[in-house]
Parts: C-alpha cells; structure tokens; sequence
C-alpha cells in the first residue's frame, strides 16, 4: 500500500499474501510463479525480485522463474516495520531503525559497507553522488516556488499556500485558501480542491479552473495519474476524471471499508489501485490510456 510505484515488470506483478510471494500477468490475472516464505518485493528489475523474509535476509529470486538465486543476512537484531532495500547506482542500499544503513552488491550479495549510526527515518534513500550518501527532505518545490500545506488538521481544513524561491522578507506568499480544501498537487502544473462537494482543478500558471463532475460527496482522497484523476470517497468509492476537462468516465465500487489507497499506477492501460488489504486491476477508459 506504501509503494511509491507498484512492483511490475515485463507485463507481471509481483505481490506477497500469507508469506508467500506471487508473480501474476497482469493483463489475464494468472499465476506465474509462487515462491514460498516469500515477502513484499522491495526491488524488482527485469531479471530479479529481492525481498526481505522474515529471518531478516534479503533474498533475491528468478523474476521470470521465481528461483531463488542468493540470500544474505541483513539484520542481527529484530526488522522494524519500516525496513526497506533500495537498489541505486548499482547498489542495493538496506535501511532499518535498529542497525542503519548498508549497502550490498545486487549480483552476489556481498555487504559492500554499512553504517549503524545513519537513521532509517533520515529521509528517501537516493544513492551515492561524488561518494556521498544523499537523502531527500520532506520539501515540494517546483521550479521556482515552494508550496507549504497548511491550516487546522485537526478539523481537516488544508490550505495550499506558494512562497517565491529568493524573495525578499516583505515578499506576501500567495494563498489558494479561496478555492477551497486542498486535495492534491502540485502535480503536472496543477493542484485539486474541493469547496463544498465540488472538485476543481487549478493550472498554477493563470489560475484558470477545471470544474470536474463529481458525485456531491466529500473526498477523503485525490491522486492524479497521467490524465487520470482519482478521487477516492468514504465508503471506498472511486471516480475517474479527465484532468483536462473534468468530465466523469467512471465509478468504481471498491467494496473497501475505509478509504486507504496506496499510489495509483497506470500500466498498459490498466490502472493498479493499492487499497489497505487488495489490489485492484480496472481498465481505464480509451481517453485515459
């Protein structure tokens, strides 16, 4: 559910349910392979899934047959809810809170470094440039702007503001507070708000608004995807939307109990929407693909 992006490759899925790992053809469902004891893929490239299993060992498998290929002990002490294995600059790096940072060779699996005293929650994990470890913060900036997102959480009240890279201290941030709750974005030059029921979308360049025909119910959630736009309703029901002219294509009924979707992804055509227990396959709309 906490993907950035969905472990696909080469047309499959990759998918762990009840300690085992699945490979299925997303466009008939079917298995391809299984591999038991099998984790969440952290890593899939196009000849090999590298998961963590639960004797704290990343393990790296066939990603067409499911065999296994190695595995290496990563952890002495107990894996914390948030582990992770990243592969970057041709190393995989392996992050967890009670023993740092390491890196290992993606082809035999030989630690090449690590670093206990670096916290797993410093932030993304992007590699080694120059020979520095580099992290991300938690900044949105786009291009010449810095979008903060404030207001009263507490009572769900989000108000997107924009402040000017380089302006002076007398500077006044410009606020989006009149179109409404904040939704969603930057994201392709636009950012999403609801005011009342209504969903609207906003070009940042001129402020000129997409009116988008939605049910009259409050969005828990809204991601956009390509020309896509998901919005996601209590209840666990979905509307698409064309980002462009706001028009409706579909509904779908998730069935979900609560509105907790994981990154939206399109792939092929086929949209893959991570609710908190399933995935969901839906074939997008010919204006989306």
């Amino acid at each position: 559910m906490y993907d950035t992006k969905p472990p696909v490759m080469n047309g499959l899925l990759y998918f762990s349910a009840k300690n085992t790992l699945y490979a299925k053809n997303i466009a008939s469902g079917q298995i391809r392979w299984v591999y038991n004891t099998g984790e969440h893929p952290q890593i899939v490239t196009n000849h090999s899934v590298f998961f963590i299993d639960s004797n704290d060992q990343l393990v790296k498998v066939s990603a067409s047959t499911g065999k296994l290929l190695w595995k290496v002990k990563v952890s002495e002490r107990p894996m914390e809810v948030g582990r992770h294995a990243r592969l970057t600059n041709g190393k995989i790096y392996f992050a967890n809170e009670s023993g740092g940072v390491a890196a290992y060779h993606p082809v035999t699996g030989k630690k090449l470094w690590e670093n206990s005293k670096i916290p797993m929650y410093a932030g993304t994990l992007y590699g080694e440039y120059k020979g520095v470890l580099v992290v991300s913060s938690s900044a949105d900036i786009q291009n010449s702007y810095v979008y903060s997102v404030d207001g009263n959480l507490d009572k769900d009240e989000y108000i997107l503001t924009r402040f000017t890279r380089g302006a002076n201290a007398g500077s006044a941030p410009k606020s989006y507070e009149a179109f409404g709750k904040w939704l969603a974005g930057p994201t392709g030059a636009m950012a999403f708000f609801q005011k009342g029921t209504q969903i609207t979308g906003v070009h940042l360049a001129d402020d000129s608004v997409v009116t988008f025909e939605n049910p009259a119910k409050k969005v828990e959630h809204l991601q956009r995807v390509g020309k896509a736009v998901f919005a996601i309703y209590e209840g666990g029901d979905i509307s698409i939307n064309h980002s462009d002219t706001g028009a409706l294509l579909g509904m779908i009924k998730t069935g979900a109990a609560f509105p907790y979707f994981g990154n939206i992804t399109i792939v092929n055509g086929t949209a893959l929407i991570p609710t908190e227990h399933n995935l969901i396959a839906v074939a997008l709309p010919k204006e989306l693909q």
